[in-house]
């Protein structure tokens, strides 16, 4: 998994939890040792509170995930190659690390933050314009004490792209996705 921020980070304890504990549950012919996950990147949640970002470090390390400080520099059909000339294997890579704002959403004439990522509400609805949403990377909503909040689309941003629609009460929100911590916790998120 290339990409150690919220979208990673919570994708990759998933994976874990869905592979080492309901794959090889119900597939027991499946060996444990071919199951290898490595989270790589600059820092786990650097975007996040350096007691919750170690937290769920040591939490990701506890159950078996690597991590690799490194970033990546190409992706083939045999894994992985770092920029410090390391390579890892792998059927599959996942890429979930930062973007930059869509060339398409650059050349729209709407209101913009400093980095190019549109203005958003606390409904994630474009900034003087009615009926246009932004979400994730090209997504900046104020608000954020430090001066920006991380680029996290999840289930509440869906919700609030829905809201104006008949039957939905708009309804506001930061876009921070309470996933990891639930998952890195192991605490499922029916409350079971």
């Amino acid at each position: 998994m290339v990409g150690a921020g919220h979208a990673g980070t919570e994708l990759m304890a998933a994976l874990e939890e869905l592979t080492r504990g309901i794959l090889l549950r119900h597939y027991p012919s499946i060996p444990l040792d071919g199951i290898r996950l490595v989270l790589v990147g600059s820092a786990v949640l650097p975007q996040t509170a350096t007691n919750l970002a170690q937290y769920t470090k040591e939490r990701l390390l506890s159950r078996g995930i690597e991590l690799e400080r490194a970033r990546a520099a190409k992706v083939s059909a045999d894994g992985l190659a770092l920029q410090d000339g390391r390579f890892i294997e792998s059927h599959c890579v996942i890429w979930t690390a930062g973007n930059r704002v869509s060339p398409v959403v650059a050349d729209l004439p709407l209101p913009k933050a400093k980095d190019g990522r549109l203005l958003v509400n606390e409904f994630f609805e474009v900034q003087g314009v009615r009926d246009v949403y932004a979400l994730g990377d090209n997504a900046a909503q104020p608000g954020d004490q430090a001066g920006r909040l991380p680029r996290v689309v999840g289930v509440e941003n869906g919700v609030h792209a829905e809201a104006p629609h008949p039957g939905f009460a708009p309804a506001g929100g930061t876009g921070l996705d309470r996933g990891v911590v639930l998952r890195a916790r192991r605490v499922r998120a029916d409350g079971g």
